[in-house]
């Protein structure tokens, strides 16, 4: 077999080969620029300054991070609560939906509200929107849409 004409096992080749891969996700939340399976952690950065849009990075594919607005006021509360209990208690810093954290190489995701504990927060390090440390608790808003 020619070698120019090999593909990656890994490479997502189909509609069906990228559901597979991310599960449930409607395809109009799936960016194609960078196409699906290249994107990277510069692209989700770029898209964040430049569009203020919030991607998350699952194997090289850009996927929008959307809330409704029912699900955005529900996040809102439990931000406000949590905050409060945080800041009351010196705890570290609380994260809404736009804080990206990097759980892996290539593996980026925004939690609707996050928490890291201020040990962590003050060694932390970041040189672009992306935090490089996985938050203590993650809560994620589940609704028929995700």
């Amino acid at each position: 077999m020619n070698q120019a004409a090999a593909v990656r096992r890994d490479a997502v080749l189909t509609a069906v080969d990228l559901a597979e891969r991310l599960g449930p996700v409607p395809m109009s939340r799936i960016r194609h620029d960078p196409p699906a399976g290249l994107g990277a952690e510069a692209d989700v950065a770029a898209i964040y300054e430049c569009e203020g849009r919030l991607y998350e990075l699952c194997d090289g594919v850009l996927v929008e991070k959307i809330l409704s607005e029912f699900d955005a006021r529900l996040a809102n509360q439990v931000a406000e609560r949590l905050e409060d209990f945080v800041t009351e208690e010196s705890l570290g810093q609380v994260r809404r939906e736009d804080g990206l954290f990097r759980f892996a190489p290539g593996l980026v995701r925004a939690p609707d509200v996050s928490f890291v504990d201020e040990r962590r927060w003050a060694e932390l390090s970041t040189d672009g929107p992306i935090l490089n440390v996985t938050p203590d608790l993650a809560v994620e808003i589940i609704s028929v849409g995700n």
